[in-house]
């Protein structure tokens, strides 16, 4: 169970990874659908006008930053967390080993199976 948590963890870091390449990809490829996509999920937020347009321009004024602001109000998607994978694994591994432990424990302490079983 813990290697299969340890996974998903590394999956969800690999989709990530690829949003991130995308968005990039698009930001050169077809900046002004990127910068209308900007301004859609700001019009939600309630700017118009100049104030809107300020705020966009912060915003595609530096890429990172633009791919940051679409992966979370675009995409919805935040970015994985550091070392999730492994405390994951060990977390649920761990679990994993205690409960799968506890109903033998009684077999363990009693030598005669009938009693071990009361």
């Amino acid at each position: 169970m813990g290697l299969r948590d340890y996974l998903a963890a590394q999956t969800d870091i690999e989709h990530f990874d690829a949003e991130v390449a995308r968005e990039r990809r698009e930001i050169a490829d077809v900046p002004g659908r990127e910068v209308a996509e900007v301004e859609s999920v700001l019009r939600g937020y309630g700017p118009l006008g100049e104030p809107l347009v300020r705020v966009r321009r912060a915003i595609t004024a530096d890429r990172d930053r633009w791919v940051e602001f679409l992966m979370r109000f675009e995409r919805g998607i935040e970015g994985p967390v550091p070392r999730r994978a492994l405390t994951s694994a060990f977390t649920i591994g761990g679990a994993s080993i205690v409960g799968g432990l506890m109903p033998l424990v009684p077999y363990m302490l009693v030598q005669v199976v009938a009693d071990a079983m009361m």
